[in-house]
């Protein structure tokens, strides 16, 4: 059913629906940005691997919310972003796996040094464990 002028009558709900994804994926590329500015103003002063590898990860988060924003705002369609087995499909699952696989490394690698410089500092050694 039509409205007077002859749009649809849901034409405004579809358009806030649009204006919601927007919105949420330039949300996600705000917080992704954040996470990175963050993650290089700590690798600045203790570049460690640990460090190295949040930041290759949040660069990888920055680069899947920046496919959100390509498919909200359809720039680009030739990557076809949000079908499957499309070239956008696998850069933002790609970039995803890849950022998280990341940032968990570089997590565990701060952990671990972390542990060692605190039981190195104890006293403790590897050798005196026995």
């Amino acid at each position: 059913m039509n409205g007077a002028s002859g749009r649809p009558l849901n034409f405004t709900v579809r358009r806030l629906v649009v204006d919601a994804s927007v919105l949420k994926a330039l949300l996600g590329n705000l917080i992704a940005l954040v996470l990175l500015g963050s993650a290089i103003a700590l690798y600045r002063p203790r570049r460690t691997t640990g460090m190295l590898l949040l930041v290759l990860g949040t660069c990888c988060f920055v680069v899947v919310a920046f496919t959100h924003v390509c498919e909200s705002l359809r720039i680009l369609p030739v990557f076809g972003w949000g079908q499957r087995d499309s070239v956008g499909h696998y850069l933002d699952l790609v970039a995803a796996l890849v950022g998280l696989a990341l940032v968990v490394c570089g997590s565990l690698f701060l952990y671990v040094r972390a542990a060692q410089s605190r039981n190195f500092s104890a006293g403790f050694t590897p050798s005196n464990n026995r």
